[in-house]
């Protein structure tokens, strides 16, 4: 089942454990129980990550075993800094304010509203970025696909989150475009054929060239391939091209052919970004009542990663964390002081391989 990757903490389930790495403040959050006798589950807290960790039942004897399985998922830069002699992690006083400080950390860095590039590349377009950006077709395979992940909306007077199509002028660019909701995120869609295109107004490059996520849409009986080398844009990390497959063309290396509509998918991505849920199945293949939910939250997913992993944006994001954990930590610390005695745990050996 697909989702969308959200770390925030739910309950007051977690003990909170914090400590210092050179002058970086580092919190890992232990739920309290243990996930149906198989594990534990963490969450660590650094400047350049947040991110949910599952620590397996053979390193949950000891609290010192799984603050060690958690902190060794930390980036090469962050433990890189851990002196040889280890770390010494404080408990802090759990309290509704804690989780909900430590949840304010997520919500002010990951934003509910998401806005994907679309091209359409049709069976003369050469694959390179310029012929995709001008193209101005639109086939009923294209709609479809596009109906089949949002809704079409009219821009005019529109409520929801408009990607920039609206602009604080009440101007549109375009008459109509493609929104649609996932759970509590607002998607835009900047598809590339409804975005005007005049000369000297490069509309379409100026919305979709800031974009982390492109989505791709091939037509059928298309010769060529997409030209990835051919984009130019430092926002543009992330491009999923898409097909739809016909039964009078089946590729026999996806096995049998398959009832009902489909969807061939495939992934390019910068070097140093991660893969993130959900997973290509194998065959690349995505059934139509199932696209709308895996595109979505391939995308919404795929756009978090890479604000976290690349360069970027990744320097601003952990500065602007850092400074939002260091202040967390000084008005626990502040707490803390008032109310006396605090427990610590030695955490040592952090960078011997895992046994």
């Amino acid at each position: 089942m697909s989702y969308v990757v959200e770390v925030l903490l739910d309950g007051l389930g977690f003990y909170h454990y914090s400590s210092i790495i050179g002058k970086l403040p580092v919190i890992i959050s232990v739920l309290s129980q243990e996930t149906k006798g198989v594990g534990v589950k963490t969450v660590l807290w650094v400047p350049s990550i947040v991110k949910r960790v599952f620590v397996p039942l053979i390193h949950t004897s000891t609290i010192e075993k799984i603050l060690l399985h958690t902190l060794r998922t930390a980036p090469p830069k962050v433990l890189n800094n851990i002196p040889s002699a280890g770390l010494r992690f404080t408990l802090q006083p759990s309290s509704a304010m804690l989780t909900e400080s430590l949840n304010k950390v997520i919500s002010q860095l990951h934003w509910k509203t998401f806005k994907f590039g679309v091209l359409f590349m049709n069976k003369d377009c050469s694959g390179n970025e310029t012929e995709l950006y001008e193209n101005e077709e639109m086939t009923p395979d294209f709609e479809e696909f596009l109906e089949t992940i949002a809704t079409k909306v009219e821009l005019d007077g529109f409520p929801g989150f408009s990607g920039g199509l609206v602009q604080k002028s009440k101007k549109t660019i375009g008459t109509h475009s493609y929104y649609t909701t996932l759970q509590s995120n607002e998607v835009m869609f900047h598809v590339a054929p409804m975005i005007p295109s005049v000369e000297l107004d490069p509309s379409r490059k100026r919305h979709i060239g800031n974009d982390i996520v492109v989505v791709i849409f091939i037509d059928k009986d298309c010769p060529n391939r997409v030209d990835l080398s051919s984009f130019v844009s430092q926002f543009n990390h992330v491009w999923m091209i898409v097909s739809k497959m016909y039964s009078d063309s089946w590729n026999p290396s996806l096995g049998p052919v398959r009832d009902g509509v489909w969807y061939h998918i495939s992934l390019s991505t910068l070097s140093g970004i991660n893969q993130v849920l959900p997973h290509l199945p194998d065959p690349p293949l995505i059934s139509q009542s199932n696209l709308r939910s895996w595109l979505l939250t391939k995308c919404i997913n795929a756009e978090r990663t890479v604000i976290d992993e690349s360069v970027t944006f990744s320097t601003n994001i952990a500065w602007t964390r850092e400074r939002l954990l260091t202040d967390l930590l000084e008005d626990v610390g502040k707490q803390r002081g008032e109310k006396g005695k605090m427990t610590t745990v030695s955490v040592v050996n952090v960078s011997d391989s895992q046994k």
